[in-house]
C-alpha cells in the first residue's frame, strides 16, 4: 500500500484547480473502457456527479468549508491550506477486497496520522491507469481550526501503511518483509505516465489544428515536404559502393 503527497497548496485558487484537475474528464485519458472520474465520496455527504450544478455546488461548500476551518485557526503562520495525495494498493488487494472496503482501508491509514472524522475530504476514485486508485484532497486543519500538518509525515504514513498491511493482510511492503521491495504500483509512475501522455496528445492536436488552417500554398507547401522526407527516406538507405 502506498499513500504518497503530491503536493500541498496556500490558496482557494490552487484548491480550485486541483478539484478541476480530479473532475475533467482529460481528452487523452478519458474513454469508455478507461474512465477517469468515478463517484467520489466525501464526510460532508453525498457528491451527485451526474448533476453538474449539485456537483459544483458541493465542492464550493467543500472549497468554505475548508477557508473556514483555517479562518478558525489561532495560528496565524500556518499557511498551507490543503493537502492532495494519491493512495494505491497492490493488484492482489484490489481484487480481495471491494472498492468501498479499500476507500475504508485508505480513510483509516490516514487517520492515523490525521483527524479524518473532523476534517473535510473529498476522495476520487480513479481507473485512468489501468489500475484503481485514489486521489484525496482535505483539509490541513480540522473542524476545530487544529493545524495538522504532521512533522517527518512521510515516515510516519509509512509506518501507519505497514501497520495497515498487517491488520488486512494486504500485500506486504518496507519493513513487513526483509528486503524491502519497491511496490509495483507506485503512484508517481502514473503521474509521469499521464504527464507524457498528455504532452504527446497536444502536440498532435496542434499539428492537426495547424494543417487544418493550412492556406491552399501552405497546404501545398506541407504535401511537397512530406513527398521530400519520404524520397529522403529512401535516399539515406541507400547503400553506396566504397
Amino acid at each position: 500500500m502506498i499513500v504518497k503527497l503530491l503536493h500541498e497548496g496556500e490558496t482557494t485558487t490552487q484548491l480550485k484547480n486541483v478539484i478541476r484537475y480530479n473532475t475533467v474528464d482529460k481528452e487523452y485519458l478519458n474513454s469508455i473502457t478507461n474512465p477517469r472520474l468515478l463517484q467520489p465520496v466525501s464526510n460532508l455527504g453525498i457528491i451527485d456527479i451526474e448533476d453538474k450544478s449539485a456537483y459544483q455546488n458541493f465542492m464550493l461548500e467543500f472549497i468554505d468549508e475548508i477557508t473556514l476551518n483555517k479562518s478558525l485557526s489561532s495560528n496565524k503562520r500556518q499557511k498551507k491550506l490543503y493537502a492532495h495525495e494519491v493512495i494505491s494498493f497492490e493488484d492482489e488487494d484490489n481484487k480481495n477486497y471491494t472498492q468501498g472496503e479499500l476507500i475504508q482501508i485508505a480513510i483509516e491509514t490516514l487517520n492515523n496520522l490525521y483527524d479524518m472524522d473532523n476534517t473535510p475530504y473529498v476522495l476520487y476514485p480513479q481507473l485512468d491507469s489501468g489500475r484503481l486508485h485514489f486521489h484525496l484532497i482535505r483539509s490541513n486543519f480540522n473542524n476545530k481550526g487544529v493545524y495538522q500538518r504532521v512533522k517527518n509525515s512521510k515516515l510516519k504514513m509509512r509506518k501507519s501503511c505497514e501497520k495497515i498491511e498487517l491488520k488486512y493482510n494486504l500485500t506486504l511492503t518496507g519493513n513487513n518483509v526483509s528486503n524491502e521491495i519497491r511496490p509495483a504500483n507506485d503512484p508517481m509512475l502514473k503521474v509521469f505516465k499521464n504527464r507524457q501522455l498528455e504532452a504527446e496528445y497536444y502536440h498532435q492536436k496542434n499539428i492537426s489544428e495547424a494543417i487544418k488552417q493550412d492556406t491552399p500554398i501552405g497546404s501545398i507547401k506541407r504535401k511537397t515536404y512530406d513527398l521530400l522526407m519520404d524520397d529522403m527516406t529512401w535516399f539515406n538507405g541507400f547503400d553506396y559502393p566504397s
